[in-house]
């Protein structure tokens, strides 16, 4: 691959990204409730990370699905976490991800819906969920962009890919029972 072709590859990736970031920030606008009944921020960013066998898992959340779980590449994730803080101090995590998996045998485009609860919601325990995950598979990297760029139109035509999640829980009532 030439600089050039280089080039053009990270500045579609970028672009990808921001979508996918405005995309987020839209949702938090809609659905404020559905990640805090306080505060909520959002974040975006560009990983690049190894996976396949052999990959460690991630040290500080050891709840999140490890690495290990796809063929042995690189895997660019186009990263968007909302964090919602609650009255009680509370903080859930929410993520909208896209990335694009490099491997011996071709390319993977998937997305991934997540949270990571400290309190149960809407039946759902704490801890870690994977609410919507999608991959396609891809020979090359013209085709590998097509099936990202469609993964992310069909995310972000969500209304709102959370709404298994539930708002978080009221505050209790201190002068009731």
């Amino acid at each position: 691959m030439n600089p050039s072709d280089l080039l053009a590859v990270l500045t579609d990736l970028k672009a990808e990204q921001e979508r996918l970031f405005v995309g987020a920030q839209q949702l938090q606008t809609r659905h404020f409730e559905q990640f805090s009944d306080h505060q909520v921020g959002v974040e975006s960013g560009l990983v690049l990370r190894p996976v396949g066998a052999g990959t460690p898992p991630n040290p500080y959340v050891a709840d999140l699905p490890t690495a290990a779980d796809w063929p042995p590449g690189m895997q660019l994730r186009l990263s968007n976490c909302f964090e919602g803080i609650t009255v009680r101090q509370t903080v859930d995590e929410f993520g909208m991800d896209a990335h694009l998996t490099v491997t011996a045998d071709g390319y993977i485009a998937s997305t991934l819906v997540w949270a990571q609860l400290d309190l149960p919601r809407q039946g759902l325990p704490a801890g870690y969920h994977a609410l919507r995950e999608t991959r396609s598979p891809a020979p090359t990297l013209a085709e590998a962009f097509a099936a990202l760029r469609s993964e992310i139109d069909d995310l972000l035509a969500m209304d709102n890919p959370f709404a298994a999640v539930g708002p978080p829980a009221p505050e209790p009532d201190a002068c009731s029972g």
